[in-house]
């Protein structure tokens, strides 16, 4: 391209087309890398599926020196997963047992416990097994004593069934 100025001389434009378009795409280029960026960036920062069958969601106010029990009915063999975060107050233990193991501890004797669902003091638990279909209890277990720690724990609970069959 070319142009003239007030004397009539022609001269060429700083900006040739072929610049012009190189410009041009590069711009396209970027804008494009921004827009993947931008998605890519938002669709990591989204919160994992929760699929599967809501167990249990609860908030536990748990005495110091003593324990709690919730039960988890499972309908059907699957994965559990076991999500359980002291908010406040004291570290805990937790256990899953069968629900006659729950007289075994009120009689202050040994007891059995699912194989992988066990911590002995915790303040953030997470596990996942599979188990068959039935009746289970959770147990969230305070042994510190009053005197010497928070008088009361508030523990969040979160469990849920995936992988069903």
């Amino acid at each position: 391209m070319s142009g003239e100025d007030s004397t009539g001389q022609k001269h060429a434009h700083k900006y040739s087309t072929g610049a012009a378009l190189h410009w041009m795409l590069v711009l396209v280029a970027l804008l494009a890398f921004g827009a993947w960026l931008f998605f890519r960036i938002k669709a990591s920062q989204k919160p994992p599926a929760t699929g599967g069958l809501k167990v249990v969601e609860s908030v536990v106010h748990l005495p110091a020196g003593s324990f709690k029990t919730l039960d988890l009915l499972l309908p059907c063999a699957g994965t559990l997963s076991l999500d359980v975060m002291v908010q406040k107050g004291n570290s805990v233990g937790v256990f899953v047992v069968a629900p006659d193991q729950v007289a075994k501890m009120n009689a202050k004797q040994t007891f059995a416990h699912m194989t992988g669902f066990d911590a002995n003091q915790t303040r953030e638990y997470h596990r996942n097994a599979r188990l068959n279909p039935g009746k289970y209890c959770l147990v969230l277990m305070d042994r510190s004593s009053e005197t010497l720690s928070a008088s009361t724990s508030q523990v969040l609970v979160n469990a849920r069934l995936g992988t069903l069959r």
